[in-house]
């Protein structure tokens, strides 16, 4: 990662968006940034990584984290 995590709160799972999540800080401001996009460089660090499938997921997942597109499997959102 560009920077270390710091602050992780525990996985929890939404039911209302049917998707597992956490949240966490890091130490400087900006360094996901990518033109307009705030975590636009965090996007092209997790796109494409290998995760394990075949679970108890609702949707077909392709086994790749995807971060846009239809089989978008990985969401970030700046808080």
């Amino acid at each position: 990662m560009r920077s270390q995590p710091l602050d992780l709160s525990s996985t929890t799972f939404n039911v209302e968006n049917n998707c597992w999540e956490f949240t966490y800080s890091v130490e400087f401001e900006n360094i996901y940034k990518k033109g307009a996009d705030e975590v636009g460089l965090l996007k092209d660090d997790m796109r494409q990584i290998p995760m394990i499938v075949g679970l108890d997921e609702v949707e077909k997942l392709s086994g790749l984290l995807e971060v846009s597109g239809d089989q978008t499997s990985i969401w970030f959102e700046l808080i």
